[in-house]
């Protein structure tokens, strides 16, 4: 069975970028979240209240998907977000938003908690952690159109502190924090030291 680590952090953090670093390094197989290819997320940007819960149900559907071919992978896996954060991090933070009502959150409660009681729980989290004047900057550098949609800037730190909830409730996998804060992020010594890490910690 493929180990399974998954890449967590704040809405344009850096998840993507750090998770390209370590698999170009390490040769781990990566597993994008590639959001402009799931069916309801341009519909979902067009009109939040309306494409919600079908974008949510997708996504759970589309991690459990992933999470089973990880684990039919003889290798080790890295997971561009995940199931989990998708729950914890981005229902919640619709659903405080009141853009996903309280029966339609209490429906991505069940379905999320009926695809992780069918999966293993993941092997180990490296959660990347930075500024929320950072965050506003690479989003900035991007321009992505659907940013301001989906998560508005006044959201960022509203974001930030439902991932620090979420792992600060997580007892039963390890944690790996790295900062990308730095501007040439990621950093090759610093990064060699992750990997060093995540290698010793999936090896125990």
């Amino acid at each position: 069975m493929g180990k399974h680590i998954i890449v967590a952090g704040n809405y344009a953090a850096g998840k993507t970028t750090l998770m390209r670093a370590i698999c170009e390094r390490t040769g781990y197989v990566p597993f994008w979240e590639e959001p402009e290819k799931r069916p309801f997320q341009v519909l979902f940007t067009t009109d939040l209240v309306r494409w919600s819960l079908a974008n949510e149900i997708d996504f759970f559907a589309f991690r459990a998907r992933q999470e089973l071919a990880i684990r039919q992978n003889p290798t080790t896996c890295i997971q561009d977000g995940s199931l989990d954060q998708d729950m914890f991090v981005f229902a919640r933070h619709l659903f405080n938003r009141q853009v996903l009502q309280p029966l339609e959150y209490e429906l991505c409660k069940e379905v999320y908690a009926t695809y992780r009681a069918l999966l293993p729980t993941p092997d180990l989290i490296v959660k990347v952690n930075n500024s929320i004047a950072t965050i506003v900057e690479r989003r900035a550098v991007r321009a992505r159109a659907s940013d301001e949609k989906l998560v508005k800037q006044s959201e960022i730190e509203d974001l930030e502190l439902l991932v620090n909830d979420w792992i600060a409730s997580i007892h039963d996998i390890p944690i790996l924090e790295f900062d990308a804060d730095d501007k040439d992020f990621p950093q090759p010594e610093r990064l060699s030291e992750l990997i060093k890490q995540i290698e010793t910690y999936l090896a125990d």
